[in-house]
């Protein structure tokens, strides 16, 4: 953290891993204000994508700009939609499944703009660092054991394994999900928008949503439930 013109200003620095492709794109950027009152200040990026899909980044990236976090999490595909429609980019607006996987990097900037608040404890684990570490499981050789965190710790861990490797795929298919509880052994999610009107949702995605996390997380005693 360093002081800018008397205002606390926060880096922004994470890479982007676009699911189910080579794709990546890496950003840096600055937040500033208080803990709970950051905005994005500046963002940018750089990216192998080329194409409709650059097109797409650089207008969503211009919209993050000076958005602060809950105007970033109701930044939507059709606000993108409208901005490229206005400066005649597309000749047509293409909601593919890969542009919602790329638009996913606007949560993992939220997280980063307003992050969990972390305990004092030795075993703190922040969202950054899940982000430098992602893919390689939950590292409980230096944190302890994922039962031992703190709740806000659990928290921050589960959503970065969520915004990582499962919420590209159901907003993908209009979906989406939320954790809203975690107890002991214990995550209780719900599903949102088409998520909770599918029957998959109770079997094959409940089923691949529980082994991610079991995986990521190194605890084969987790139990995955569905708020009703």
């Amino acid at each position: 953290m360093t002081m800018t013109g008397g205002r606390r200003s926060y880096p922004i620095s994470f890479d982007y891993n676009i699911m189910h492709s080579n794709g990546y794109i890496k950003f840096t950027g600055e937040s500033v204000g208080s803990y709970r009152g950051r905005k994005v200040a500046w963002l940018e990026y750089q990216t192998n994508i080329t194409g409709e899909a650059h097109t797409f980044v650089d207008t969503a990236v211009a919209l993050c700009q000076g958005k602060n976090s809950s105007e970033l999490e109701q930044l939507t595909m059709e606000d993108i939609e409208i901005a490229l429609l206005n400066k005649g980019a597309f000749s047509s607006f293409r909601a593919s499944s890969a542009l919602h996987r790329i638009f996913g990097f606007v949560g993992q900037l939220q997280q980063l703009v307003n992050p969990v608040k972390q305990s004092q404890s030795a075993a703190a684990y922040t969202f950054s660092e899940y982000e430098q570490n992602r893919g390689l499981g939950f590292d409980h050789t230096a944190h302890g054991p994922f039962s031992a965190l703190a709740l806000d710790e659990k928290f921050v861990v589960v959503n970065g394994v969520v915004d990582t490797y499962i919420r590209a795929s159901l907003q993908a298919d209009g979906g989406d999900l939320e954790c809203i509880h975690i107890a002991e052994d214990l995550i209780v999610i719900r599903y949102l928008g088409k998520c909770g009107q599918c029957g998959q949702s109770l079997t094959s995605t409940m089923e691949s949503i529980t082994n991610i996390l079991r995986d990521e997380l190194n605890d084969n005693n987790l139990n995955v439930l569905a708020d009703s």
